[in-house]
């Protein structure tokens, strides 16, 4: 994952369900064999069954392409505590018992993000902040990562079944409080007793609690 996410030839993705599969695969081959641009495209696919989140809208399917659509939105009780939870491929599947442990168990609300790809996230936001800084007198660009999260305060919890850092690329273009959680989030410190666990719901709702 470290290699995939610093090389800037590839596209990796981490897909949820067999729907955003198949959108990033037709944007692959229309992208390398119809248009003929250079790279290539890196999908992880899972044995376990993952199609949780339900058939994608044409609108979806583009935002997956560029890192992140929303599943669920924020409930509309303004009273209750409010978190924004990402998940990336089958991470999502624990997103998603979390976000019900927290609205049935501790009433906090939750607005469901499935992110494809952290890796193209982070690199879009960088693109878009370097030109600002570089073009101090004109328009400033936005990214997809900023005009989907940066329009509310509420917190950003980003996870992801790989190792945090790939999740962590998107941190610094978040102005609310932002947390990232992989599979090496919960590990035993050296010397420890290995606890063998991975990330699941548990941890997840601990962190937004």
């Amino acid at each position: 994952p470290l290699w995939l996410a610093a090389n800037p030839q590839c596209l990796p993705f981490d897909p949820a369900s067999g729907a955003e599969a198949r959108a990033i695969a037709i944007a692959a081959l229309q992208s390398l064999y119809v248009e003929g641009r250079h790279g290539f495209y890196y999908m992880a696919l899972h044995d376990d069954p993952n199609d949780f989140t339900g058939p994608m809208s044409s609108l979806s399917a583009n935002q997956a392409l560029k890192g992140m659509y929303k599943v669920s939105e924020l409930d509309t009780d303004i009273q209750q505590p409010r978190v924004r939870l990402l998940g990336a491929g089958l991470a999502l599947r624990e997103v998603i018992s979390a976000s019900r442990m927290l609205r049935e168990d501790w009433g906090v609300a939750s607005e469901l993000w499935s992110c494809p790809s952290y890796t193209r996230l982070g690199r879009d936001a960088n693109s878009a902040e370097r030109w600002n800084r570089m073009h101090p007198g004109r328009l400033r660009r936005s990214s997809h990562l900023r005009d989907c999260l940066n329009t509310k305060d509420s917190p950003v919890i980003a996870v992801t079944g790989y190792a945090q850092h790939v999740a962590d690329q998107i941190g610094a273009h978040i102005t609310s409080r932002f947390v990232a959680l992989g599979a090496d989030s919960t590990e035993s410190l050296p010397g420890e007793p290995t606890s063998g666990k991975t990330v699941d719901k548990h941890w997840i709702v601990t962190l937004a609690l």
